[in-house]
């Protein structure tokens, strides 16, 4: 017997299903299908789903330049974690904690980033990336490459705001 399985991708949010049902029905012409014989072989279902999430990361990525000491580089929006001032550069943490030195100011780099969505200015010295962020509380956020980043005092209420905003964006009752 053969199966349809849908993936559907948002955000940091992914839902697999195999339900067609009308609640679900306008998205799937939006979801990845995936085909598989029942009964299921665990590596070629492994294997499928690696091939899927593959593809919604395609699909996902936010491509930005930036003129770094080495030229122009091209990176995915969604794999840095903060950025961080100092001295008259901005020093972007990447998710493999690469790091990549602009020259630019805080507000010029969140320009840019803020064109692929998902960023917010946290005090004078950090730019974030809310993909990125565990938890917020009053003090700090906490990435999850198990960096914190200080939040300034009577900021953390914008901050919390504009993370809970980003993670239930687009999201229906």
């Amino acid at each position: 017997m053969k199966m349809k399985l849908f993936l559907f991708c948002r955000k940091n949010r992914n839902m697999l299903t195999s339900s067609s049902s009308a609640s679900i029905s306008r998205l799937i012409k939006d979801a990845m299908k995936i085909d598989l014989i029942k009964p299921l072989d665990p590596k070629k279902f492994y294997e499928a789903l690696d091939a899927a999430i593959l593809q919604a990361e395609k699909v996902n990525e936010r491509k930005i330049a930036l003129k770094t000491e080495n030229g122009i580089e091209t990176i995915n929006a969604n794999h840095i974690m903060y950025s961080e001032a100092h001295e008259h550069y901005q020093y972007i943490v990447l998710n493999d904690r690469r790091q990549i030195k602009v020259r630019n100011t805080v507000t010029e780099l969140l320009t840019v980033l803020m064109r692929s969505g998902g960023f917010v200015r946290v005090g004078s010295a950090y730019i974030v990336n809310l993909r990125n962020v565990k938890n917020v509380s009053t003090y700090r956020m906490d990435l999850y490459n198990d960096m914190s980043i200080p939040i300034p005092r009577g900021k953390h209420i914008e901050i919390k705001k504009a993370f809970w905003d980003y993670q239930y964006e687009g999201q229906e009752d």
